[in-house]
């Protein structure tokens, strides 16, 4: 038996389409918010935009779940109105002029990746410091990068996720993950070649 049978997830989406459980809709809110929203803001590169797109895709997930054709993994699907999502906003005026805002006061980015030990990071300050101006220049660096190396860099980099479910999130044949993403990585590492201790 395939593995896309054995997703946990369907059990849930079954129960909500026939009306079973009222409360399967929120157990999914539940269980993806937390991503949802780490996507949104790293795409995104802002806190205010990641928290209205991930509004907008749970809203969509709710109109759209009763068509969900159990043909993907339910965490497929979400991730492909996640990513459609994210590129609209984008597309936006109001996301564009508060992009030109937020580079003219980067201190209000947001801290999206943290690298190496935890404890190092808080109890040390000139660590600290050295991290907050990583991560904002990771951030920096990956809102550089196009629309599609900047979701394979996400999904594959900072998610974890396999080239096959990269492929099928995205419908990408592997062969182009893996280009695209190695074009991805030349592009930001190049911005950020002073900070390779932390990488």
């Amino acid at each position: 038996m395939p593995d896309i049978i054995r997703d946990p997830d369907f059990n849930l989406v079954h129960a909500f389409i026939q009306g079973k459980e009222h409360g399967a809709i929120n157990m999914l809110i539940l269980k993806y918010q937390d991503q949802v929203f780490n996507f949104c803001c790293r795409f995104l590169g802002n806190e205010e935009d990641a928290r209205d797109c991930s509004q907008e895709i749970f809203i969509k997930v709710f109109k759209n779940l009763n068509g969900f054709r159990f043909k993907s993994k339910f965490s497929s699907w979400i991730y492909r109105i996640m990513i459609n999502t994210c590129n609209e906003m984008v597309r936006s005026k109001n996301y564009r002029q508060r992009k030109k805002t937020l580079r003219q006061n980067p201190i209000t980015r947001p801290e999206q990746v943290k690298y190496g030990n935890e404890n190092d990071y808080y109890s040390n300050p000139e660590y600290a410091l050295y991290r907050k101006q990583f991560n904002q220049a990771f951030q920096e660096s990956l809102d550089q990068l196009n629309r599609v190396q900047k979701s394979l860099i996400i999904l594959r980099d900072l998610e974890g996720r396999s080239y096959d479910e990269i492929s099928k999130i995205t419908g990408l044949k592997t062969g182009t993950v893996k280009s695209s993403l190695a074009r991805a990585r030349y592009k930001m590492a190049d911005k950020l070649k002073d900070y390779r201790n932390a990488m």
